[in-house]
């Protein structure tokens, strides 16, 4: 019999097998190749040539269970993307196990051998073992041939597999000094990945596309520092529930506050721990998984089973298959997603708002939550601050239903020119100064740069992005990619004049309220509302920067933004606005958000912009009209991208069909296609 296993590219093989387990669907399999050991899950029968025979299973239950090979099936084509890669990118780099040859020193002392020879044998004995690649390229690769034809050295093949703890890696200086040190732009952007972080570990370096060698380079030159992590202890507390507590069937989302949302989690979840029943929790935001989670271990102790990148790959591997249990909770994010979860009774989604797209495929965590939902017959539930339009679209077609606390704060709109503080907002401050406050700029650093004699914004040389300046840094920057472009001097990088500071970030505004008011302890700056957090008054002293970006998808964008900060707030809330019209501000100071989805999903109609259909942008270093005209659809609009010197095609899709089309076209053609929907 051969089995069909997909491996973590995406491939598919298929493997002699001799009948043990009885059902494999799901399983992890070992096998050989003619050059190699791989790893392989196990998805399905097949018939033909077999590449490989299955050498064994290495766990005693599956990886992965039937549902999460049909979701994988239906993403597949939602997204063109090979199945057996989707399933293999939610799936721990823990479980893909590979074959390695090492080499072991032969037992007894040699005798009769050169200085250089006795160095490479003391070498391997003192190690135990070491990779074959490794040792021929530290002591050349005849001198290691001639020790293994003599039998000084013998070479065999092993399997490699994780180590018990997990590895964190911090930056071990200061920032700056980090991106100066830093040699290669791999290393530098390295830097950058983990400014602002506590920590990152291996596996999510190796997610963002880092490779082992710049981390190590770093390392060695003292810019990262390592240690080692192990899982918190746990502990159990009753809990209180809400006697009128009733979970219902189907797909909802809640627009909620955060302290709402916990306790929403907590009873459901301890609902249907009482009667036997798992439930999956899933977060699109690191913090909020991990303060979440640690709240659970309060209150249900060893039934939390967490699936993230801070605990030990031991630790892991357990948990994943402790998923398979009755009567567990299984908290993580993305990764968590396709761990086998028997029968969930419920799944839950936490903040829409935040990063729902996997960085490494482009999937989008709410589809995944609801096509699991509909494998396994789970309750739905989105628990968020805000709904974004594609969800309030669905709640207008019939798929979710949607349930929402009324905002807080009384609501108030000032019309700015460009200063940072208008004179009414100043008042409304003042009136409340003993009050804590956020004040909110969507915009990093001081400022913009503007250049006289180009008469435009100054934009980074490498993507065009508007540069931004930081009085704090002292540097000149582009947001997208530090390594991009960065400097300590104010000039244009096209003529080289001396540029002005253009507009306000986050610094100028902090230093010009400070000045006015002074410095107060309760009164906070940042850059984005924090859905964890609460204070008396949010103020947006800017946020219209969002509205300018050339996309459809602004205003939809804005509207999140203010009403993310608006769930913030408990007594006021205030937005400066230099561009909103007289129905736009009526509309936000009743907190009407309904309405004002309303005229999006209007205007998006009339346009024929998504959701209404699907944009996908096809890139190719050559015209593609005609081929396109007869192999895919005449709706699409075309340009050339000079400064990456690729032809760009916006196509419209309105049916499966075309989307099967294009299927087939990206695995025929040298093509890039980037996909505009979730």
């Amino acid at each position: 019999m051969l089995l069909k296993v997909v491996i973590p590219n995406g491939q598919t093989r298929l493997l002699e097998w001799d009948g043990v387990p009885e059902n494999p669907l799901g399983f992890r399999v070992l096998f050989r190749t003619k050059s190699s050991g791989l790893t392989g899950i196990v998805v399905g029968y097949g018939e033909g040539e077999p590449s490989g025979k299955v050498h064994s299973f290495p766990d005693k239950l599956p990886l992965i269970l039937p549902y999460h090979i049909e979701v994988a099936k239906e993403l597949s084509l939602h997204y063109l993307e090979p199945y057996g890669k989707i399933i293999w990118d939610f799936i721990p780099s823990l479980f893909d196990w590979y074959e390695e040859e090492v080499v072991t020193p032969v037992l007894g002392k040699p005798v009769g051998l050169d200085k250089r020879s006795k160095e490479v044998w003391k070498y391997v004995r003192q190690k135990g073992e070491v990779s074959y690649e490794r040792l021929k390229e530290k002591f050349g690769t005849e001198l290691v041939r001639l020790l293994l034809e003599h039998k000084i050295l013998k070479k065999e093949k092993k399997w490699v597999y994780p180590e018990v703890d997990e590895e964190i890696y911090q930056l071990a200086i200061p920032y700056r000094e980090a991106l100066r040190r830093a040699r290669t732009k791999k290393q530098k952007e390295l830097v950058e990945f983990l400014e602002g972080k506590r920590f990152a570990t291996k596996e999510e370096l190796k997610e963002a596309g880092f490779n082992l060698r710049t981390i190590k380079n770093l390392l060695s030159s003292g810019i990262l520092k390592l240690y080692r992590d192990y899982p918190r202890a746990l502990r159990s507390v009753p809990l209180s529930q809400e006697k009128a507590f009733k979970p219902q069937k189907g797909s909802f989302i809640f627009s909620v506050p955060y302290t709402a949302a916990i306790r929403r989690s907590l009873n459901l979840i301890q609902k249907n721990l009482s009667e036997g029943k798992s439930t999956l929790l899933l977060f699109t935001e690191r913090e909020e998984l991990f303060e979440v989670a640690e709240e659970l271990y309060t209150y249900f102790g060893d039934r939390v089973v967490e699936i993230s990148s801070r605990i030990s790959p031991k630790k892991l591997y357990e948990n994943w298959f402790r998923a398979q249990e009755g009567g567990v909770v299984v908290v993580g994010s993305f990764k968590a997603a396709f761990s086998p979860v028997k029968n969930p009774e419920s799944i839950i989604l936490f903040n829409e708002l935040g990063n729902t797209k996997f960085v490494k495929n482009g999937v989008d965590l709410r589809r995944v939550s609801y096509l699991l939902s509909k494998k396994t017959g789970a309750s739905l539930e989105f628990l968020t601050p805000f709904y974004t339009l594609e969800s309030y679209y669905g709640v207008k077609r019939g798929i979710f239903s949607l349930e929402e606390e009324s905002f807080e704060a009384d609501v108030e709109v000032f019309k700015r020119k460009g200063e940072v503080l208008t004179e009414e907002l100043y008042k409304a401050i003042k009136e409340r100064e003993g009050e804590s406050f956020l004040f909110l700029v969507n915009k990093t650093g001081y400022s913009y740069l503007f250049c006289p004699r180009c008469d435009e914004v100054v934009e980074c040389p490498e993507c065009g992005t508007f540069l931004t300046y930081s009085k704090e840094k002292g540097k000149v920057f582009c947001t997208k990619r530090a390594s991009h472009y960065n400097s300590d001097e104010k000039i244009c990088p096209r003529c080289e004049g001396e540029a002005q500071e253009l507009g306000f970030g986050i610094e100028k505004a902090r230093e010009v309220v400070e000045n006015l008011f002074g410095r107060k302890e309760n009164w906070e700056f940042d850059t984005s509302p924090d859905w964890k957090r609460s204070f008396d008054n949010v103020v947006v002293l800017n946020a219209d920067n969002i509205l300018s970006v050339p996309s459809y998808k602004s205003h939809e964008r804005f509207l999140e933004f203010v009403a993310h900060a608006l769930r913030c707030a408990r007594k006021g809330f205030y937005l400066q606005t230099g561009v909103l019209d007289e129905r736009e501000v009526k509309l936000i100071k009743e907190k009407n958000f309904r309405e004002l989805y309303e005229e999006e999903l209007i205007r998006r109609k009339e346009e024929e912009l998504p959701p209404f259909v699907r944009l996908v942008l096809v890139e190719s270093p050559e015209e593609i009209d005609e081929l396109l005209r007869t192999e895919v659809s005449e709706d699409f609009g075309k340009v050339y991208n000079s400064k990456d010197r690729v032809w760009q095609y916006l196509l419209k899709i309105r049916s499966r069909e075309v989307l099967r089309k294009l299927w087939e076209l990206k695995r025929e053609k040298n093509l890039r296609i980037v996909l505009d929907w979730k």
